[in-house]
């Protein structure tokens, strides 16, 4: 819920140490597409899921697991 929150997003109620808490984002860093990370992370997720979906069309399971 965190990750995905903007600046004024109110979170919860959410369990935090025994209670149920409501949490205001009142400051956050957007990722930028300028930073390397953020590309790396995003090209890395993108090609995890191509290759999940091929696999899930062109492999057929013999045996049930």
């Amino acid at each position: 819920m965190f990750l995905a929150a903007r600046p004024v997003d109110l979170l919860g109620p959410i369990l935090f140490e025994g209670a149920h808490t409501l949490f205001r984002v009142t400051d956050k860093v957007m990722p930028s597409e300028q930073d390397p990370e953020i590309l790396r992370r995003a090209e890395t997720g993108v090609e995890g899921r191509l290759v999940a979906a091929q696999a899930q069309q062109r492999v057929k399971w013999q045996l049930a697991w």
